[in-house]
């Protein structure tokens, strides 16, 4: 006789099923890493996006209403605790201060997948601050041409080497955003 016996039968979909529940089970929180690590990507993408403008001298209209002009105050991103812990804004220095205020909007950018901001740190990667400082609500990126270097601003004065975007996915796994004065921007 030739055929499977129904305990073979039985132990294959044993084991099938053991197998599937193993990856369907862990399949959530794959998932949510594969946002929060979109999402850390998406934020380093927008960064360097302003620093493109910014060296390219990128036309902005902030009334809407003519052409675009050279805008050589340079342009910035700006994460602010206090306003939206899943929002950052792109804007364009239009008094010359290196920050962001209302009337300097370009846009408003969400971050997806219910991806939070956890934290705004300074100093970490270079040492600029004695002890960790993620206490910070406000950091401003800033560019402008032809200074190669990036302004990096804590709480609207105080001027860093360095400065981290930390983000907390849904189960609580954490991505940050590095940003250096160099203008150098990365995903850890």
């Amino acid at each position: 006789m030739k055929g499977f016996t129904i305990f073979e039968v039985v132990i294959t979909a044993s084991i099938i099923a053991i197998i599937s529940a193993a990856l369907l089970g862990n399949y959530t929180v794959f998932a949510a890493r594969m946002n929060l690590r979109r999402a850390a990507q998406q934020m380093a993408f927008s960064i360097r996006e302003v620093q493109a403008s910014a060296f390219a001298v990128r036309g902005f209209d902030p009334d809407g209403t003519g052409p675009l002009a050279p805008v050589f105050n340079g342009w910035g991103a700006n994460f602010d605790k206090t306003i939206s812990l899943t929002e950052y804004r792109i804007f364009v220095d239009l008094n010359g201060d290196n920050l962001y205020q209302s009337g300097e909007l370009v846009k408003t950018v969400s971050i997806p997948n219910n991806v939070k901001i956890l934290n705004l740190c300074a100093g970490l990667k270079s040492g600029d601050v004695v002890d960790d400082d993620c206490t910070l609500s406000r950091l401003d990126i800033f560019y402008q041409r032809p200074n190669p270097d990036t302004a990096l601003k804590g709480n609207g004065a105080t001027a860093y080497s360095d400065l981290e975007i930390q983000i907390q996915g849904t189960e609580g796994s954490v991505r940050t955003v590095v940003v250096l004065k160099s203008g150098q921007i990365s995903t850890e």
